[in-house]
């Protein structure tokens, strides 16, 4: 059971519209601070606590160079789970596939496949249906 609370723990954390703009807007690479708080119209403490609990969560990571103070993604197959949430919400998906964005006919352009591995390589199987022997990323578990 600790393991489906700390399941629920992370979409709880992500469960804010700030935290998931922070998140989107880090699946573009590492920012600043500054920039990430510049991009959002709450103060830099608001920010900073979102930024906190996304770093508590391990959805996010930071590392200091000098006085700034940058961020990136962690969990990065968070990126792809949230575009394929993007397509249903925006009610592009057919009823009835499943995650359109898994789709193996959209998986080129998408995710970047180009050895013929699942749309969503790298991402556990569990998560995305891939069969068993579809490779993944290096260093990435399946």
């Amino acid at each position: 059971m600790d393991r489906q609370r700390k399941k629920a723990d992370i979409f709880k954390g992500l469960s804010h519209p700030v935290r998931l703009a922070i998140v989107e807007l880090l699946s573009g690479g590492e920012r600043c601070v500054c920039d990430i708080a510049g991009a959002f119209s709450c103060d830099r403490t608001t920010i900073s606590k979102h930024l906190s609990i996304l770093r508590m969560l391990n959805i996010i990571e930071d590392r200091r160079e000098g006085l700034n103070v940058f961020y990136r993604m962690r969990m990065h197959c968070l990126t792809a789970i949230l575009s394929c949430v993007d397509v249903l919400a925006d009610g592009n998906g057919s009823e009835g596939s499943g995650c359109p964005l898994l789709e193996r006919r959209n998986a080129s352009s998408v995710f970047g496949e180009t050895r013929g591995e699942t749309a969503c390589e790298g991402v556990p199987r569990k998560f995305c249906g891939s069969k068993s022997g579809q490779t993944t990323r290096e260093g990435l578990r399946s």
